[in-house]
């Protein structure tokens, strides 16, 4: 009695010896049928290793404190932020008023016992090899456990002293320097030796320069004022540990002091679009699937935007924001679409 497995063996056969006659078009069927499968699977690992784990955005935005805290720079009046704290605005609509513009006091908001770290940035024209190169600055004390996983140490070690810094690798290829090398800033001749040096992951082309806070920016801020330039702006957080952490509800009481929360347990854990008061206002949109546009009498909230120019019926003045200005991007805001500057012009 024959079975399907006599039927199939004959097949078997047949399709062997044809193929080991015919030994160039096998292995060019099997070319065409492997290939393509190589490639997706190339494209969709390339893909899928490019895209950061909540778990891994944290670690490079915050280390291992619990949260980022803000000044919103809106002078303390309460807000409304998304789940990671990029975007906010006021909680009262000011459509006939001014808009609120100035600081307040970040650190009466921080929980009793916890440990902060302040994180400076500004920017500065450093003296290199091949001339004045504009820099990011940035105070922060990266060798503090609070501070682990947002620089990766490559060489060297981390600044001790207030004379010394570290630099990222693009840095030091951009000037020429090399670890062990000094530098200087225009209009301030304090040398800096170079102890070591590091990278951002998230920014592996950034030319910056990280010293310990309060050893460059605050002296190089005199130093140019003295000489008659203005000082660059600077940009102040804080990261911050504290017993249990922030949870959706104790950043939303934060918020209410005008200061914003990038919080490790809020990333990891989202709130549902309906917890998010944010979202309930006309003109903003779903943090999971768009930016969503910013209604026109409030201002873009992205820790990394910039704000060379501000064009607002209500506010043709510049909103008081310190973002670092070597990351500085070109941009005009008009009503709800960020346009070009040097298309948009600067008058209202």
């Amino acid at each position: 009695m024959k079975t399907w497995f006599h039927s199939w063996r004959a097949a078997i056969r047949i399709a062997r010896r044809d193929a080991w006659r015919s030994k160039g078009r096998s292995a060019l069927v099997l070319a065409m049928i492997a290939l393509p499968i190589l490639g997706v699977s190339g494209l969709d690992l390339t893909y899928r290793s490019s895209e950061l784990s909540p778990a891994e955005r944290v670690e490079r935005e915050i280390g291992a404190a619990d949260a980022r805290f803000k000044d919103a720079d809106v002078t303390g009046v309460p807000i409304l932020q998304d789940p990671t704290g990029e975007r906010h605005t006021t909680v009262k609509d000011y459509e006939n008023e001014p808009w609120p513009s100035g600081p307040t006091d970040v650190t009466r908001t921080f929980p009793a016992g916890s440990t902060v770290l302040t994180d400076t940035t500004g920017s500065a024209k450093l003296t290199t090899a091949h001339g004045l190169l504009m820099t990011e600055v940035r105070e922060l004390k990266a060798s503090d456990p609070v501070a682990r996983g947002i620089m990766t140490l490559l060489d060297g070690r981390f600044p001790e002293k207030g004379d010394e810094v570290m630099a990222t690798a693009h840095f030091l290829e951009s000037s020429g320097l090399s670890v062990g090398s000094t530098l200087s800033a225009r209009n301030f001749e304090r040398p800096y030796r170079i102890v070591g040096s590091y990278e951002l992951p998230n920014t592996l082309d950034l030319d910056q320069v990280n010293a310990l806070p309060g050893a460059f920016l605050a002296p190089y801020a005199k130093a140019v004022e003295k000489a008659g330039v203005p000082a660059p702006d600077t940009s102040v957080s804080y990261l911050v540990r504290a017993a249990g952490g922030f949870t959706w509800n104790s950043v939303q009481k934060i918020n209410t002091k005008g200061v914003s929360v990038f919080s490790r347990a809020v990333v990891l854990d989202p709130p549902a679009k309906s917890e998010i008061p944010l979202f309930q206002k006309d003109g903003w949109g779903d943090y999971e699937s768009s930016s969503g546009p910013t209604p026109p009498n409030s201002p873009p909230s992205s820790p990394s935007s910039a704000w060379p120019c501000w064009r607002s019926a209500c506010s043709p003045d510049p909103p008081s924001r310190s973002a670092p200005a070597a990351r500085a991007a070109s941009w005009a805001w008009s009503g709800p679409t960020a346009v070009p500057a040097a298309t948009s012009g600067r008058s209202c």
